[in-house]
C-alpha cells in the first residue's frame, strides 16, 4: 500500500484490533488481493531499529496472507513496545490482531 489516502482509508473505515505492542487495521478489497502498510514512527526507535522492525512485521504479515476469496487492506502500526520484543511474541499480537479485527 502506498499513499497516505489509502492509509486513512484503512484507518477509518477498517476494523481494528489493538495489543500492546501493534495496532492492526483491516479493511475487505474488491477481489482476492491482498495490500499492507506499516506504520512505525520514530518512538520506536533509530532508523536501523525502526527498518528492521518494518521487515519484521512485513514476513509476519506475509506469512498469515492466504488465498481467498476475499482480500484485505492491512495497516499494522507499531507501538513504543514492539521494537523490544521478540519476533516470536511479535507474530503472536499481529496473529491475535488479526483474528480478532476478520471477526
Amino acid at each position: 500500500m502506498r499513499g497516505s489516502a489509502q492509509f486513512r482509508a484503512v484507518m477509518g473505515a477498517g476494523r481494528r484490533a489493538r495489543t500492546g505492542t501493534v495496532v492492526v487495521y483491516l479493511a475487505p478489497t474488491s477481489g482476492p488481493v491482498w495490500r499492507a502498510g506499516f506504520v512505525v514512527s520514530r518512538v520506536v526507535g533509530n532508523s536501523v531499529e525502526r527498518h528492521r522492525l518494518t521487515r519484521r512485521l512485513r514476513a509476519i504479515v506475509a506469512a498469515e496472507m492466504t488465498d481467498s476469496a476475499i482480500g484485505w487492506d492491512i495497516v499494522v502500526r507499531a507501538l513504543r513496545p514492539a521494537g523490544q520484543v521478540s519476533f516470536q511474541r511479535l507474530a503472536q499480537a499481529v496473529r491475535w490482531c488479526l483474528v480478532k479485527a476478520a471477526t
